[in-house]
């Protein structure tokens, strides 16, 4: 259950299109209250959410509120640098010791050198999609509950 002000503020006062309407009713952080109760089971029928549609949802769930995901290419990205680099020393190792595979050690490093370099690239590019993403989402940066001191103005949609 949620109280009309909260209601208010998450349907008209914050301007996205695409509502997890779950996380957005404690994004906004009013007073919360819990009340457990006891689900009965369904007696007639199934349910209608389907495992897609709740997967579905878990996805929204989790990209309405971070861009976390967009930041783990990049890190998989530097890791895979980290690696090839690890790779190329043991290789020029093997070089310098005479015990060296002529030509797939350069391959393999030259693969995993262009891979983490791309990886990176395409963090970078999602940490600027990122701030695109969150600017688009307009939720304002706090929410006043009330106000005091303040000659309250009549608004023309305000009921009299």
């Amino acid at each position: 259950m949620l109280d009309r002000v909260a209601v208010d503020m998450v349907v008209t006062g914050l301007r996205e299109r695409s509502r997890f309407f779950r996380g957005l009713a404690q994004w906004v952080g009013f007073e919360q209250e819990s009340i457990p109760f006891d689900v009965a089971t369904r007696q007639f029928g199934q349910g209608k959410w389907s495992l897609r549609a709740l997967f579905d949802l878990g996805i929204t769930a989790f990209v309405s509120f971070t861009t976390d995901p967009l930041r783990i290419v990049m890190f998989l990205g530097l890791a895979t640098l980290v690696f090839a680099v690890m790779v190329a020393t043991d290789t020029l190792w093997s070089v310098y010791r005479g015990r060296s595979v002529s030509g797939f050690a350069t391959l393999e490093i030259t693969i995993l050198l262009v891979g983490s370099f791309v990886m990176i690239s395409l963090g970078i590019i999602g940490e600027y999609i990122a701030k695109i993403y969150e600017e688009t989402k307009a939720r304002p940066p706090f929410i006043v509950s009330s106000r005091c001191g303040f000659i309250e103005e009549k608004r023309p949609d305000t009921p009299t």
